[in-house]
């Protein structure tokens, strides 16, 4: 399944690719609106995505809209753009937030340790830039996964993991419908790839993971293994870091795997004074 042709329904999703068809199924009752956001509504969006299960998010996204348009004016300077943008990025993770409590520790913990990464492998302002911005808003598509499946305190079932592994396709259209965040939607959806072809959505291997996507990996499955979860205790920089090594060539890529786990290491020593 590529980026270009993914379903229109996934998860609890509904996506309604027309402005006019937006139109026609708020007008219709099925969504229900007010007038002036259905002009909202045809001027912002080329995709939509609505949560048909999840009101507290549609109007999230009603809000980013009006306030990103409320912002733009005929002659928008970078600064402006920039403000813009910080505040859609805003919503949307106060609103994942919302819904999954520990993504906003994981996120932030994952954006500082993106930006000394980025250093380390001496990528431009705008590389670590948008590395940063993954960071925030990789997990987005979770805001439409059930916080049953979320917060599940045991293994999830075959079922439960099936729905939890469409959260980079949610995320990529959720990227997608909202211009401040678009340019990094394909890397959302590519950032659960694993090097050796054996991931998902779309099974990339190599180098045909973008590069955003394949360090992210890394730094989320750190995070992951070295915080405590429901379903288990966390575990040392160390052992985490043994098992980033044993994987590198096989989930990771092994041509940045060594200088990452050198600045993790760096990192780690720094927040905990010394030990590990």
């Amino acid at each position: 399944m590529t980026a270009n042709n993914l379903p229109l329904g996934i998860g609890h999703l509904e996506l309604f690719y027309h402005p006019a068809d937006c139109a026609n199924i708020i007008r219709s009752g099925k969504v229900h609106e007010s007038t002036q956001w259905i002009e909202v509504f045809q001027r912002y969006m080329k995709i939509t995505v609505i949560p048909s299960d999840d009101t507290h998010f549609k109007l999230t996204l009603r809000e980013v809209a009006e306030e990103s348009i409320a912002c733009s004016t005929p002659h928008q300077g970078l600064s402006d753009e920039r403000s813009r943008r910080d505040t859609v990025i805003h919503t949307l993770f106060a609103t994942l937030c919302e819904k999954n409590a520990e993504v906003e520790k994981h996120s932030k913990r994952m954006e500082k340790l993106c930006y000394s990464i980025g250093r380390k492998l001496q990528l431009s302002p705008k590389e670590i830039d948008e590395l940063t911005l993954l960071a925030l808003i990789h997990d987005i598509g979770k805001v439409s996964i059930s916080p049953n499946i979320l917060h599940k305190p045991g293994p999830l079932t075959d079922m439960e993991w099936e729905e939890m592994k469409k959260h980079p396709e949610i995320g990529y259209r959720i990227a997608q419908t909202i211009p401040e965040i678009s340019s990094a939607s394909n890397l959302i959806l590519a950032h659960h790839e694993r090097w050796d072809g054996k991931g998902y959505p779309n099974g990339l291997k190599g180098e045909k993971i973008p590069f955003a996507s394949r360090i992210i990996s890394v730094i989320d499955a750190f995070d992951a293994m070295t915080n405590e979860r429901v379903y288990r205790k966390a575990l040392s920089t160390q052992e985490a870091v043994s098992e980033i090594e044993k994987n590198s060539g096989n989930q990771f890529d092994p041509g940045i795997t060594g200088l990452m786990i050198e600045e993790i290491l760096k990192e780690a020593q720094s927040t905990m004074g010394g030990g590990i």
